[in-house]
């Protein structure tokens, strides 16, 4: 008897007997991929669509404690970054980083353990280049203030690299990524992924 049936792991999707520590079967994967990309300057690649199951799972991810979550998505945007990116090793990895009440109250930074999980991955090197001053989670802000929120609120905290990949966990109205890129002031390659697109 294998361990996933000792366990009695099932698929957060459909309840199907699943290995160990994969959350989901290939199924529900497939369900789940949905690829699309968003011009905002750069482009940015969502591996699937914020409705249904994939919103379930990053809703328990950021919310419900199941950070066990960050290898699947990790997975997610490691295939889309294969699938997009040329010369993966001329790249650095970065995050968007979160406001201080988010931290607080979360206690990580949902974006950054995925970043690490793909650096891991894909052996390239993770730079934390930003960090946040907003006062106000972007979750909790209507669409048309979310930019108001972020804007001016990001500081550069490292040198920039001559290519950046920024990863997300859900791209909403883009403004967290707008700013992310204004603040890099074309003085760098930049491609976006998040695991999301609302």
């Amino acid at each position: 008897m294998i361990f996933s049936e000792v366990l009695g792991i099932k698929c957060h999707g459909c309840g199907k007997k699943i290995k160990f520590n994969t959350f989901l079967c290939e199924s529900c994967i497939k369900k789940i991929k949905n690829p699309e990309v968003t011009y905002i300057g750069f482009n940015v690649y969502h591996y699937g669509k914020y409705t249904e199951l994939l919103k379930e799972l990053i809703i328990k991810y950021k919310f419900s404690g199941y950070e066990g979550l960050k290898k699947l998505f990790g997975n997610f945007l490691t295939e889309s970054i294969l699938n997009n990116t040329e010369n993966i090793n001329d790249f650095e990895i970065t995050y968007i980083p979160s406001s201080e009440k988010s931290i607080r109250k979360k206690g990580f930074i949902p974006a950054k353990i995925i970043a690490e999980e793909i650096s891991a991955d894909l052996n390239i090197k993770l730079t934390e280049i930003f960090s946040s001053g907003a006062k106000k989670e972007q979750v909790k802000i209507t669409s048309d203030k979310r930019e108001t929120n972020v804007s001016g609120k990001f500081v550069l905290k490292n040198h920039i690299p001559k290519k950046l990949i920024i990863i997300d966990d859900v791209f909403t109205t883009g403004s967290s990524m707008k700013e992310a890129f204004r603040l890099l002031n074309s003085q760098c390659e930049v491609v976006g992924f998040t695991v999301a697109k609302a």
